[in-house]
């Protein structure tokens, strides 16, 4: 399994993942899994009912 087949399988089991932006880390997760999203917040230290910024939705239909 390559770095990229284990990202995607990590983002299909609801993980949270922390990819490189041009200054710092970012995390993200698959947004239509509602459990990820509540990781996600949870880690970021946001309310559940919290706004999720989203690039490129279009992305997740290759997974």
């Amino acid at each position: 399994m390559n770095n990229l087949d284990f990202i995607i399988s990590q983002l299909k089991q609801g993980e949270v993942i922390a990819y490189p932006t041009e200054a710092v880390f970012g995390l993200g997760c698959d947004p239509f899994n509602d459990q990820a999203i509540e990781k996600l917040l949870k880690l970021k230290q946001r309310p559940q009912e919290g706004l999720v910024q989203c690039a490129a939705l279009d992305f997740q239909t290759n997974y």
